[in-house]
């Protein structure tokens, strides 16, 4: 069975890395941020029984399965917010990336630089493809995927549930053939 490598992923300005039970009070204080739960079906209020639960249960078995990978986004010293890959398919060679900031990580260009960071790598673990699924009115998260590369491919109607209800979603991808960005 196909796995990730435990990477630390070095930024410009931080690095990409496993999750740590010291980041759970981050978690848990980004995670209760009515910005960040318009657009994720995570629990409210979000509790450190919930951090706990997605940091250490959910992001270890993600890992040993092959499925997946979590990584806290960390800068300036503390978690700042996760991205991710999951439903990877090594046989198809593709996978798909998820991503959030707290609101002390946003407006420095953290993000893109960690999607990008973070495809790229996926590249060099063997992956040809790279999904991201963004609801169509959240406009900061599909901005981000635009200026990682990511081409939209379509829109799919009612995919995603937000707290809102249903949403459509676009579909974009990066494929290890696009030019490289940087």
């Amino acid at each position: 069975m196909r796995q990730f490598s435990d990477d630390v992923i070095q930024l410009d300005r931080g690095r990409l890395r496993p999750i740590r039970e010291a980041d759970l009070g981050d978690l848990t204080a980004a995670c209760n941020d009515e910005a960040l739960r318009e657009w994720l079906p995570i629990p409210i209020p979000y509790t450190l029984d919930d951090a706990r639960e997605f940091a250490v249960d959910y992001a270890t078995r993600q890992l040993a399965s092959g499925k997946g990978i979590e990584r806290a986004i960390e800068s300036g010293g503390r978690l700042s917010g996760v991205i991710g890959l999951k439903n990877t398919d090594w046989a198809v060679g593709s996978t798909e990336a998820g991503y959030w900031l707290a609101p002390w990580g946003r407006g420095k260009g953290l993000m893109t630089t960690a999607l990008m960071a973070m495809t790229d790598w996926s590249f060099r673990q063997g992956l040809q493809r790279v999904e991201v699924h963004v609801a169509t009115r959240n406009l900061p998260s599909l901005a981000v995927a635009l200026r990682s590369g990511f081409q939209i491919e379509g829109t799919l109607r009612q995919a995603a549930r937000t707290h809102g209800g249903l949403v459509d979603v676009l579909s974009l991808s990066r494929l290890a053939s696009d030019p490289p960005l940087w």
